[in-house]
Order: C-alpha cells, then structure tokens, then sequence
C-alpha cells in the first residue's frame, strides 16, 4: 500500500513547480511592464520641460525635440502653445506595456505637459 502512494504523488512536487514558476514569470514581466510605462511618462515630463524651456527662451523647438525625444518611444508627438508669456508643451508618446498589454486593458498613450513662462 505504501508503495502505490509515494508512486502516485511523485509527480506532485513537478507539477507544483511548473505552475509556480509561470505564475511568477508572468507576475514578473505584468510588474517589468508596469515599470517601463512609468519610465515612459518620467521620459516624457522631462522631454516637455526641455522643450518647454527651449520655446521660452525663443530657442530652436524643433532642434530641442529632436536632441530630447530619443528617451520616447517611436511615435512621439509634441505640440507647442503661447498663451500670454507662457508656453505649454504637450507631449504623447504610445505605451510601451510589453506584456501588460496582451493581459490588462490598453493603457492608452503616455502624457505629459510642460509650462513655463516665456523670458522677456
């Protein structure tokens, strides 16, 4: 009787352990995801302040992008406003969710928006 048992659950201990290990690589990569949108949006806040900045000192906006956006993902966008002395940047970047998108929801673009008052 002992023997027919230890034969049975021999396989328990492999199969726990496969199931456990996805679980934590597919944990892993939803957190890995998480992270790098939220590097994505800090990229994009600094991206729309050093552009921001550049179109308040009256600077080359287009020169500021192109040295800044290599953080973005492809597909960055920017669009400049003055209203007044201030000027708004706006940038979009898409999300780069790896995993986390095929599992959650689309998280939609990155956002980020930049003012800063012009220089007299």
């Amino acid at each position: 009787m002992r023997g027919g048992r230890e034969r049975a659950d021999s396989g328990m201990v492999s199969a726990e352990l496969a199931v456990g290990l996805v679980t934590l690589l597919l944990v892993l990569s939803l957190v890995l995801g998480v992270v790098r949108t939220g590097l994505d949006r800090a990229a994009a806040v600094s991206v729309a302040g050093t552009v921001a900045r550049e179109a308040a000192r009256g600077g080359d906006v287009s020169e500021a992008w192109a040295r800044s956006r290599e953080a973005l993902p492809q597909g960055a966008t920017y669009a400049v406003r003055v209203s007044g002395s201030f000027v708004t940047v706006a940038v979009r970047a898409p999300a780069r969710a790896g995993l986390v998108g095929l599992v959650l929801p689309d998280p939609g673009p990155v956002e980020a928006t930049a003012r800063v008052e012009g220089e007299p």
